[in-house]
């Protein structure tokens, strides 16, 4: 049997390679600690322990070429390694040299968009804290949002009071203010806030031709009430389209003319907030991201993980038949001061509907790892966005590890920014068919 071999840096991927493996896939895992800081080595080194057999990266690249095995990159930044074995006719997903500049250079990223005819918010590039705060200060009446890009260590900050441009402007100079003292070059942009429905639009990509398309609605904040912290995905829902469907096709569509595109195989996705009837621009993602394709693999996919992704990159007809009908629902659960060997239960869940982040298992017990206050997700399906809500809230009763917490509001309608009133938006403007 060919083996998949889960290439990682931080295991993010961790909770696909238990599934493949309790599906019966031959699953090895490859790590590449280079680029890991000191401080978080110890922590990433456990990270899968006793959940799938590990080997270095650079042995797998010398022992398991040639062999069918399927390249699985969880993330995007051991992309140099992938496009070197797809150089060499290996079965590569998940990341390549183009999705990690997508990802990491905004510059390229906006400029891709922008050759599509794409437009994004206004948007300003800085080095310097001082003079953001004064372009701040001139403009006052105006709301921005703070993103840092290429190695700025710092976090996307969007003020709270987004409904209040004046207000929103002062906290984001507050909140600058307080970065003044951090060591290194800073390196960020100020991106006008613009209000509208937002949503990720995503088509899988084959050998330069779309085989499958999606849409993804996430709340990125911690809190109930789109509060707290962004965090990435505190979770969300994410269906299946039509490749013609005008969401597509007014987005990520429009790329597949692009020469870089020609010949990719792999994820195409945008990231946009739809304004007055228009879809701006804010970012993309390229890889396997947040709990996104824990919802697709895991809620909508008809087979089995490998053979859905072998069908990626090696199949010959679309794959719009091998995905379920209907919404896959993911909810985030989360630990504030996760420690290493903190008990994980979740009997009966994992790996089917419980997906791990950060995880490891000895004499038989799932255990947890410190590092990302996210620990895993558990992903539901329903007919309806509600009822896959209901079903995450219904599982993550069953899963208890140490101060675990997560939102209980995602299948609210309540609030035009939770993600069921803006998929509503979606359907009502013609932006699903």
């Amino acid at each position: 049997m060919p083996k998949v071999i889960l290439v990682t840096q931080d295991w993010g991927g961790i909770g696909f390679a238990a599934l493949m493996k309790k599906q019966g896939s031959d699953v090895i895992g490859a790590y590449d600690y280079d680029a890991v800081e000191d401080d978080d080595l110890e922590s990433t080194e456990l990270n899968g322990d006793g959940l799938v057999d590990k080997i270095e990266l650079r042995e797998a690249l010398s022992k398991l070429t040639g062999k069918k095995a399927l390249w699985v990159f969880d993330g995007n930044d051991l992309a140099d390694k992938a496009d070197m074995l797809s150089r060499a006719g290996e079965l590569v997903v998940g990341t390549s040299g183009l999705s990690r500049r997508g990802e990491n250079d905004r510059d390229f990223a906006v400029g891709l968009a922008e050759s599509v005819g794409l437009k994004s918010p206004a948007t300003e590039k800085f080095s310097n804290y001082d003079k953001a705060i004064k372009f701040l200060e001139s403009r006052k009446s105006q709301a921005y949002v703070y993103k840092p890009y290429g190695e700025d260590p710092t976090a996307t900050f969007v003020p709270l009071d987004a409904d209040d441009p004046m207000r929103a402007n002062e906290e984001l100079r507050e909140y600058l203010l307080s970065l003044v003292a951090e060591k290194g070059k800073p390196q960020f942009i100020l991106q006008e806030l613009v209000h509208g429905v937002e949503a990720n639009f995503e088509l899988w990509v084959r050998k330069g031709k779309p085989i499958a398309a999606f849409c993804d609605l996430e709340s990125k904040r911690k809190l109930d009430g789109d509060l707290g912290a962004p965090i990435g995905c505190a979770g969300g829902y994410v269906f299946a389209t039509s490749l013609t469907c005008r969401g597509i096709q007014s987005t990520v569509a429009k790329y597949l003319k692009l020469k870089e595109f020609a010949h990719y195989t792999g994820s195409v996705d945008a990231n946009v907030m739809i304004v007055n009837g228009e879809p701006l621009f804010l970012e993309n993602c390229f890889r396997f991201g947040f709990n996104a394709y824990p919802a697709i693999l895991m809620g909508l996919a008809k087979d089995s993980v490998e053979d859905t992704l072998r069908q990626w990159v090696t199949g010959t007809h679309d794959m719009r038949d091998r995905f379920k009908t209907g919404f896959a629902g993911s909810l985030s659960l989360l630990c504030d001061n996760p420690v290493n060997g903190f008990p994980i239960m979740a009997e009966g869940l994992f790996p089917e509907k419980f997906y791990l982040y950060r995880g490891f298992e000895e004499d038989h017990r799932l255990q947890m790892v410190a590092g990302w206050p996210e620990i895993g997700c558990v992903v539901g399906r329903g007919l309806t966005p509600e009822s896959a809500g209901n079903e995450c809230l219904a599982l993550a009763k069953q899963v208890s590890f140490p101060n675990v917490g997560y939102r209980l509001d995602l299948a609210h309608t309540n609030l035009s920014t939770l993600p069921i009133p803006r998929y509503r938006a979606l359907q009502t403007n013609g932006w699903l068919r």
